[in-house]
């Protein structure tokens, strides 16, 4: 007996969505509160409906991948703990500190975008900034992955010249050498347990 395959209710990379997100998230709450995009993806656009999703873990665990994602993959106060110690990477005083190197690539990058003729803010200044930014807060000792578009291409990224000769040639305080080997209570986890933290559509590998 053949199963008969459900039909996508919407298509969220469809040129008419991503034209106007915000009039088609309105249309599709309005006719379509719940819909299948038909690539196993469901998206909830009520407000109340989202905060059911959110709330009852059991049903919808952010735990289903086999790598461990810290923290989007864990639940409740997992996910609270770990959001809480990673907040520590990111206080006022450690961002004060970085504050000079952040001003210094948007220096770089703002000078080098093309005068007088049309360009693309996202390729020229955006996805740049995002890039070196990311390598230099974590010293230039990952492999940056932005996912282009669907998802389905990626494109290695590298860090401009201004933004390698910024990297500390040691590691040893780095965010990289720290992040990975915390855990809320202090211990690092388990040396065999692949990490991966995804923020934004980055990836850092342990």
């Amino acid at each position: 007996m053949m199963t008969r395959q459900r039909e996508p209710d919407w298509q969220p990379r469809s040129d008419e969505v991503q034209s106007d997100q915000v009039a088609s998230y309105d249309a599709m709450r309005e006719g379509c509160p719940i819909a299948y995009d038909g690539n196993d993806s469901w998206t909830v656009f009520g407000h109340a409906d989202a905060v059911a999703v959110a709330d009852d873990t059991a049903t919808y665990s952010n735990a289903v991948s086999r790598h461990l994602q810290v923290p989007n993959g864990f639940d409740g106060a997992a996910h609270r703990d770990y959001r809480t110690m990673i907040g520590r990477y990111f206080t006022d005083d450690a961002i004060a500190g970085f504050e000079p190197t952040l001003r210094s690539i948007c220096a770089d990058l703002v000078t080098a975008v093309p005068r007088g003729v049309d360009v693309d803010l996202m390729a020229e200044l955006a996805e740049p900034f995002a890039n070196d930014t990311t390598c230099a807060f974590m010293a230039g000792r990952i492999r940056c992955v932005h996912r282009c578009g669907s998802g389905r291409r990626r494109t290695a990224a590298r860090p401009s010249p201004s933004t390698a000769r910024r990297w500390p040639r040691s590691p040893s305080s780095s965010t990289t050498t720290s992040a990975p080997n915390s855990t809320p209570d202090g211990d690092g986890p388990p040396p065999t347990r692949p990490v991966r933290c995804w923020r934004n559509g980055w990836t850092v590998d342990r």
